[in-house]
């Protein structure tokens, strides 16, 4: 195109804009209305602020946030002022010394100095007229000023538009670039509002339809019906410490239902922490291992798995049933025996981290496949036991998704489209309450006072830490632990876990803490899911403005897991010296010492953290929509998601083009 050439090329396509297409669906939104016009008279300090100005002289620098720019400007009534650019010395060769423009900024507090202005040519001394239409503003692209932008914009509109089609083909070509035209050139805010949201519509059918596509059974592959006989259910009922509870037996017949059917299963059961989703996959387990299959339980972290593999030896005691645990510390010898026992089908169930994932790692006759904190795996390692299965055995094993963090309705919808979700109510009996407290820790010396009080009420204290290494609060992980390690008065030795731990001394510490050998247990948040104490009373969070909503509430569920009533002490620390940053974060860590409701906690997050932050572009597979919003177009989303399983019921395929809107590398994959 006129004006690109292989810099601003680049840095477009750092900006995820390569084609002509990209350009014509990355939409503006509509800007605030314009600043004050402040041509004559002084100028407000902290403001924003329009200025028309000439430019004198143009100087780059360096400075603590790196290259920046200095733009020396004079106004026509003789006041000078300065415009500062941070990383754009390229802007350099756009500013011409004697041209005047309009400026549009925020003022420092000297009211002397303009911060990352945008700015347009203006032909002489008197001010453009003001435009008509809505004000619209592009995405930033560093690189290219924003009336660069605009200009290459109008280009592509004028030469381009007429060659859009439809990728779903359900809209005429006329239609269509109607939609996308007035998206960037519309009349007011309710036109560039219907058109942006007809064209949201699109890009979430066509998700739709992308997600239909990567559920289990979608590709035709078989899966295997097992018995779930009434007696193998009384059976595992007997092995399990307590009678279900109202939630898990209603959450039950969806299991028994899925695993009876040869359609393979792919559920998720969601519940919060302690709700007893693990005694629901231990039937589900009993079920398939009844019928003489494998079963693979996987978990992000090997405190987790060492957990879950306890919990399962001391219900299998005594039966004909194998549990074995396979974790990156198991070598040599050991290893090697635990891979041939498995290999030859003498491993009933397997439990492990990502080890368990390796290809060395064979199970002939898997069955089913329960990912605890699903959440944390990547997208290639989700379900890389499946892909291995599926090839070896020429049926897909079912799939049990469990998740402790309640999810969104907006986020489920996201990541996994229509598959069958099971809430998980309530806890099951013996579970005590816990109460929330916030505290402002002015120096680390409180600390003492703090874990002394729960000390003396004969009970077990986590000490949760932000950062694992020495800072300069004095609140990491070791520097806390060698603190509490100096006070003698403590009279227990004081445990330490953090992922720099070896495999050994990790467990040796849980063994500590869970034995009562270790009164204290001092983490980071490698503790948020899989250490059951049920002795455990207090928990500490330091620097508690450094964790989000979503994981202060998995941590608080290490408490209250036996009849001992907790206390959740969250400390707000000096390093939140601002007056306001402080009133913000008592008000936001306020919902958690107001409500134990999981779902509201994770929306409250949702808010205040976005989609794509909750997710992660790596660590969950998640992909950035050009057009929807997921706050805002949910009603969009569901309304897709029903039409495209209409179609598909009707045996009806995709009308058009996925990979316009939908690449094929965007989305996690569900199945292998």
């Amino acid at each position: 195109m006129p004006g690109i050439g292989t810099v601003r090329a680049a840095a477009l396509h750092d900006a995820g804009l390569d084609t002509v297409w990209d350009l014509l669906h990355a939409l503006p939104r509509p800007a605030p209305p314009p600043p004050p016009l402040c041509n004559a008279g002084s100028l407000p300090a902290g403001a924003a602020v329009r200025v028309r100005a000439q430019v004198t002289a143009v100087a780059g620098g360096f400075r603590r946030r790196g290259r920046s720019l200095d733009v020396r400007l004079g106004r026509a009534d003789g006041l000078q002022l300065r415009a500062r650019f941070f990383n754009a010395a390229w802007l350099a060769a756009k500013l011409q010394v004697g041209q005047w423009y309009l400026w549009e900024g925020r003022l420092d507090q000297t009211a002397r100095l303009l911060l990352q202005p945008r700015f347009q040519a203006s032909a002489g001394e008197h001010e453009p007229p003001e435009p008509s239409g809505l004000r619209m503003r592009y995405m930033e692209v560093p690189g290219l000023s924003a009336p660069g932008y605009d200009t290459l914009m109008s280009h592509v509109l004028r030469e381009h538009l007429a060659r859009l089609t439809d990728p779903l083909r359900e809209l005429s070509a006329v239609r269509y670039q109607g939609l996308v035209a007035t998206a960037h050139r519309p009349g007011d805010r309710q036109a560039w509002q219907e058109s942006v949201r007809a064209l949201a519509r699109r890009e979430l059918r066509a998700l739709a339809w992308r997600l239909n596509e990567l559920l289990p059974g979608a590709g035709g592959v078989p899966g295997r019906a097992w018995r779930w006989s009434d007696d193998s259910e009384r059976a595992g009922r007997a092995m399990l410490p307590y009678a279900l509870s109202p939630g898990q037996e209603a959450a039950l017949p969806s299991l028994r239902a899925d695993l009876k059917d040869a359609r393979p299963m792919c559920r998720l059961l969601q519940g919060e922490v302690g709700s007893g989703k693990t005694a629901l996959a231990f039937l589900a387990f009993l079920a398939v291992a009844a019928d003489g299959a494998q079963t693979v339980l996987l978990t992000p972290t090997a405190v987790l798995a060492e957990q879950h593999w306890l919990w399962f030896q001391e219900r299998l005691h005594g039966s004909r049933y194998r549990c074995a645990l396979l974790s990156g510390a198991l070598s040599g010898g050991a290893r090697a025996t635990l891979l041939g026992e498995a290999a030859a089908g003498r491993i009933d169930l397997l439990i492990g981290t990502h080890a368990v994932l390796h290809p060395e790692v064979v199970l002939p006759n898997l069955g089913l496949v329960v990912i605890d904190e699903q959440h944390r795996f990547g997208v290639g390692q989700r379900l890389a036991a499946l892909a291995q299965a599926t090839r070896r055995q020429g049926f897909q094993p079912d799939l049990l998704l469990m998740s402790a963090t309640p999810i969104p309705r907006t986020l489920a919808l996201t990541i996994y489209g229509e598959m069958p979700v099971t809430i998980l109510q309530g806890r099951p009996p013996g579970h005590a309450a816990v109460q929330t407290a916030l505290y402002e820790l002015e120096s680390p010396a409180r600390i003492d006072a703090l874990v002394r009080d729960a000390l003396a009420a004969d009970g077990r204290v986590f000490v949760v830490c932000a950062r694992k290494w020495s800072a300069p609060s004095g609140l990491s992980a070791v520097d806390v632990q060698a603190r509490l390690e100096d006070l003698p008065e403590l009279a227990t030795p004081v445990a330490l876990v953090h992922g720099d731990c070896t495999a050994a001394e990790r467990t040796q510490a849980m063994e500590d803490f869970r034995s009562g050998r270790a009164r204290v247990l001092v983490a980071t948040s490698l503790i948020e899911v899989g250490l059951d104490v049920p002795q455990a009373t207090h928990l500490i969070v330091l620097e508690a403005e450094r964790f989000g909503l979503a994981q202060l509430h998995q941590l608080r569920g290490r408490l209250g897991r036996g009849r001992l009533p907790g206390i959740c002490i969250l400390c707000i620390t000096a390093s939140v010296d601002d007056t306001l940053a402080r009133a913000a974060v008592r008000a936001r860590l306020a919902m958690l010492v107001a409500t134990s409701d999981g779902l509201a906690i994770a929306e409250a997050d949702l808010r205040e953290r976005g989609a794509g932050d909750l997710l992660g572009t790596l660590q969950h597979g998640a992909y950035a929509l050009r057009i929807a919003d997921l706050g805002r177009d949910l009603d969009l989303l569901q309304e897709a998601h029903e039409a495209v399983s209409l179609a598909r019921s009707r045996g009806e395929t995709c009308p058009g083009d996925l990979q316009a809107f939908i690449p094929v590398g965007a989305l996690p994959r569900l199945v292998p």
